[in-house]
């Protein structure tokens, strides 16, 4: 036996860091309503970030490491290649700067009690939650804050309007 220590080798690359995995496992179970909220969440945050007026321009500021994988998931071989909003989001979180990255990632996953609230309000008027009322929190969450986010439920409750048509 050798007294080596054993190194993890990381087959994907949000497997490195344990919130980004687990963000990445929570959003595979996610109902594809609630999925595709979360992506639009962070295909807008990469969007901002960026504010590029191409998506060639986007490709040009990531080394050639970066772009073999982008042309590999063109194969749409993973779970979240085969969802349009999903795609485009892992492929954003990919090129993002690492810190930008996890401070987006560690906000999403704080999330989880927001959307509790949410779907309680939506259960306690017999509704089916709206990702695109969903959406709005998250991007409440996002930009301005918990706080906001959830004062923004209690508005949406007050004015009847915790769900819209997708």
């Amino acid at each position: 036996m050798s007294n080596k220590p054993q190194t993890k080798v990381w087959s994907r690359w949000y497997e490195k860091d344990k919130d980004l995995l687990t963000f990445v496992t929570s959003l595979r179970r996610m109902p594809n309503w609630l999925l595709e909220a979360y992506c639009k969440i962070i295909i807008h945050h990469a969007n901002n970030m960026y504010s590029l007026d191409s998506s060639k321009q986007y490709l040009l500021q990531h080394g050639s490491d970066k772009h073999l994988s982008l042309l590999k998931s063109m194969g749409r071989k993973r779970w979240y290649d085969k969802n349009k909003y999903a795609y485009r989001a892992f492929n954003a979180l990919y090129l993002m700067e690492e810190t930008s990255r996890r401070t987006l990632v560690l906000q999403l996953n704080d999330s989880a009690n927001l959307l509790h609230c949410y779907q309680g309000r939506c259960e306690l008027y017999n509704l089916e939650p709206s990702s695109l009322v969903f959406e709005d929190l998250l991007k409440t969450w996002v930009l301005t804050g918990e706080q906001d986010a959830y004062h923004q439920i209690d508005e949406f409750e007050s004015l009847g309007a915790l769900v819209r048509d997708s």
